[in-house]
């Protein structure tokens, strides 16, 4: 029901920001939230975190990307409001509603960055990613000038916690300790 409610809303263009964190929407949700995005011109946010997506679902994602032209804000994993939000209160135990992109959805994603000169804010927290899709996303963000902040906290596969090793852009904030973001007010998607 939900996603039927927010492929209609990016169809018809209603809504400038979408949240279905924590919906179940898995792989099949994805693909018709990622060909609604492609049809939007008007959603600037899009909040899809602890969904049980997997690269199915985010390969349609990452082809929405390229050349979108207004969404700004692209949550993968959980923008750090929900850990305040009444509705959302993050508990550890939604471990199992994560998404799990690997490395063809960090490949469709990167290849969607490349193409993109709007987006400014992508959280990966949680998505499982590893030292490979690392290195893709920092090819993509060297190319891509637009994008702001980067938050990949949560991803325990990434061994290098400072970052300083993968060479990600000067002017790219980049988000990678556990307790970097949880001990402050800092919101990805602000």
């Amino acid at each position: 029901q939900k996603v039927e409610e927010a492929y209609k809303s990016l169809i018809e263009q209603t809504n400038d920001r979408i949240d279905l964190t924590f919906n179940q929407i898995k792989d099949s949700g994805a693909e018709i939230i990622g060909y609604g995005l492609m049809c939007s011109r008007k959603i600037t946010e899009l909040d899809i975190g602890f969904n049980r997506i997997g690269e199915a679902g985010i390969i349609i994602i990452g082809e929405s990307l390229k050349n979108h032209p207004s969404l700004k804000k692209l949550s993968l994993g959980v923008p750090y409001y929900h850990h305040h939000d009444r509705h959302y209160h993050f508990h550890f135990h939604y471990h199992a509603e994560r998404n799990i992109i690997g490395i063809k959805g960090v490949n469709a994603i990167s290849q969607g960055l490349k193409e993109n000169n709007v987006l400014t804010n992508l959280a990966l927290c949680f998505t499982d990613i590893d030292e490979e899709a690392i290195q893709v996303l920092v090819e993509a963000t060297n190319i891509n000038t637009f994008l702001k902040k980067l938050c990949l906290v949560y991803n325990k596969k990434i061994t290098d916690k400072s970052g300083k090793k993968y060479g990600f852009k000067s002017n790219l904030s980049v988000y990678y300790e556990d307790n970097q973001i949880s001990n402050t007010n800092y919101n990805i998607l602000q």
